[in-house]
C-alpha cells in the first residue's frame, strides 16, 4: 500500500504512481530510468490454466495448482509461492472436466529497486522425498509439546524436511532465503524458504500458455517511481 512518505513524494511531484502488467509468458521486465527508485507496494496475481481443455481427469489441475513468482533486481530479490484458486466443472455428460480461474491473489509489499526489474513465473512440482530429522542446535525451537524441538532438547521429534527431487545434481534441497540468492545455512534446509529451481520440469511451456485466454499468467504490479535526483525530471519509458 502507499505510505504517507510515498504520498508526500507524489504530492510534491517527486514521484509518479504507475502500474505494470507482467505475464503473458514466462518472464517480464520493468525498465527503471536513470536516477529513479521504484517501490512496488502491491500486486495482484490472477490464476491461469496452462493446459489443453477439457480434461478427462478432474485432478489434472493439481499439476499447476502451485505457482512461483520471483521479483528481483540487483537491489532486491523476493520470491513468492502462490496456491492458485482453480474451479473444476464437469461437462453435461460427466465425462470431461473444465477448469476455470478463481479469485486472484493480492499482496501488499515494499519492494525497493533502483535498477531494471525482472519478474518470472514457474511451476512448483511435488516435493519428494522427505527426510525426517531433528532440527539443528542453532534453530529457534520450543521443546515438545509446544514445537518439534531441536538437537540438545529432551524429546526432540524428527520433523519432515522436504528435499526437492533429491538425487539430481545441483537440485537437492534447493531452498533459498528471502531477499538473497544464496542459501542461509548450507545443509540446514529449515533455515531457508521454499523455492523450486527453474528447469525443464518447472518452466512454463510455451505450448501450454497458448491454449486459451486463461492459459497464461497475469500479474498487475502497482508501484511508485521516485526521483532520487530531484534535478533530473526525466521519465522512464514504462
Amino acid at each position: 500500500m502507499i505510505t504517507p512518505t510515498l504520498e508526500k513524494e507524489l504530492v510534491l511531484g517527486h514521484a509518479r504512481s504507475k502500474t505494470f502488467v507482467a505475464g503473458g509468458g514466462q518472464k517480464s521486465a520493468i525498465k527503471v530510468g536513470k536516477d529513479k527508485t521504484v517501490v512496488i507496494h502491491s500486486f495482484t496475481f490472477f490464476p491461469f490454466i496452462p493446459i489443453v481443455q477439457p480434461q478427462s481427469n478432474p485432478f489434472s489441475a493439481q499439476i499447476f495448482n502451485t505457482i512461483q513468482m520471483r521479483i528481483f533486481s540487483s537491489k532486491s530479490n523476493n520470491h513468492f509461492v502462490i496456491r492458485q484458486d482453480i474451479r473444476v466443472t464437469p461437462d453435461q455428460d460427466g465425462i470431461n472436466y473444465w477448469f476455470f480461474p478463481g479469485q486472484p491473489y493480492q499482496e501488499n509489499t515494499w519492494l525497493v529497486h533502483d535498477t531494471d526489474i525482472g519478474i518470472n513465473f514457474s511451476n512448483a512440482p511435488l516435493i519428494n522425498p522427505t527426510v525426517v530429522a531433528v532440527g539443528p542446535p542453532e534453530m529457534p525451537a520450543l521443546p515438545v509439546p509446544l514445537d518439534y524441538g531441536k538437537q540438545g532438547q529432551t524429546g526432540g521429534l524428527g520433523a519432515p524436511i522436504p528435499i526437492i527431487r533429491a538425487g539430481q545434481v545441483g537440485l537437492a534441497g534447493e531452498y533459498r532465503p528471502i531477499g538473497n540468492f544464496q542459501r542461509a545455512t548450507p545443509g540446514a534446509n529449515s533455515f531457508n524458504q521454499l523455492a523450486f529451481p527453474i528447469d525443464a520440469l518447472t518452466a512454463l511451456g510455451a505450448s501450454g500458455l497458448e491454449q486459451s485466454p486463461v492459459s497464461f499468467p497475469i500479474c498487475i504490479i502497482n508501484y511508485v517511481e521516485i526521483d532520487t535526483n530531484k534535478t533530473n525530471l526525466q521519465l522512464s519509458t514504462n
